[in-house]
């Protein structure tokens, strides 16, 4: 099979088309999330911030829009893929509710499924690829295969999670997550519970980072290496080749190139995300909205490193994620 992306609409419509994106994904959530609040007020409430007017609304909407621009503008993205995107980059902020919050699952999973659906939708509605090809390569993945890469992923991302929690990071969230609940659920964590509690994170990462690997690619995404004469070249021609053909894109199948593209948009964004959505929606970072230049800068300075530290963890993740999935499917 030889399949590639392939762009759904001219560039035309490309620029009607990611606006209705926004405003159906806007819309849906704003919906969903109020009819959230209305049924799980009581869990939800005492751990948030107390509306801040329009300021939050604000950071929250282009937020939103950002996020779904990278989706948009990654090229590669389908609506699938999309809402694997989004679930994985929630699933942080859930597992931190959790286990340090003592929210229930519930409305867990419904703070999940709503950005979920709501990308799946927008995105399905009006796509920015008809299909690219790792959502066509589900029939030449076995059920076995989906199992295993599923549980690798969800094991390298409990990795540097558990490392931290055994070690530092209970004691870097209560000091800098000043309304933490409870640590009790971190201290009695062990690795196999972890790597359970990561599967919907590890399958999600698993869709985004191995199907590349299986994926097959046009022609045409195929960088040709030039000819190179290493007994006539000298010492400084053969490294700049090196360095232009071996070391990076040149020397690496399309497979592997997607994957390196997707595991550092993952790592940037599920971290930037992780550490956004704390502080703009916990209870503690509020006061800090508000601040201006040259007022309580050692403060935001020192949230910015809690919330960094935390956040740094699933990036790490993310990145071993990549590099692993990538060489088990041959991708380098």
């Amino acid at each position: 099979m030889s399949t590639s992306r392939t762009p759904s609409k001219t560039p035309a419509s490309a620029l009607v088309n990611f606006p209705l994106v926004v405003l159906i994904t806007l819309i849906s959530e704003a919906v969903a999330n109020a009819l959230l609040i209305q049924v799980f007020g009581a869990d939800l409430g005492s751990i948030s911030q107390r509306p801040q007017g329009l300021s939050q609304l604000a950071w929250l909407g282009g937020w939103k829009m950002l996020q779904l621009w990278v989706g948009w503008h990654t090229g590669s993205f389908d609506a699938t893929e999309i809402a694997h995107f989004s679930l994985l980059i929630h699933f942080p902020q859930a597992y931190l509710l959790y286990n340090f919050y003592s929210v229930p699952i519930l409305p867990l999973l419904a703070y999940v499924s709503i950005p979920t659906l709501s990308s799946y939708t927008a995105f399905s509605f009006f796509p920015r690829v008809a299909s690219s090809p790792t959502s066509e390569s589900s029939e030449d993945e076995s059920l076995l295969t989906t199992l295993t890469t599923t549980l690798l992923a969800s094991t390298l991302y409990a990795l540097p999670l558990g490392f931290s929690l055994a070690t530092w990071l209970p004691t870097h969230l209560a000091v800098h997550f000043t309304t933490l609940r409870t640590l009790e659920l971190a201290h009695a964590a062990t690795f196999v519970g972890i790597v359970l509690a990561l599967l919907p994170a590890g399958y999600a990462t698993q869709r985004l980072l191995f199907r590349p690997c299986i994926s097959s690619f046009a022609s045409t995404d195929i960088v040709p290496v030039e000819a190179f004469d290493a007994e006539a070249a000298t010492f400084a021609e053969t490294l700049v080749y090196n360095l232009k053909n071996l070391l990076f894109w040149r020397a690496l199948p399309p497979q592997g190139r997607e994957v390196i593209k997707r595991t550092a948009l993952i790592a940037v964004w599920i971290t930037a995300q992780t550490a956004f959505v704390a502080w703009a929606t916990l209870d503690g970072f509020e006061h800090q909205h508000k601040a201006r230049w040259g007022q309580e800068v050692e403060g935001i300075a020192d949230s910015a490193a809690g919330l960094m530290g935390w956040a740094g963890v699933w990036g790490i993740g993310s990145v071993l994620s990549g590099v692993i999935l990538g060489w088990v499917g041959n991708a380098w």
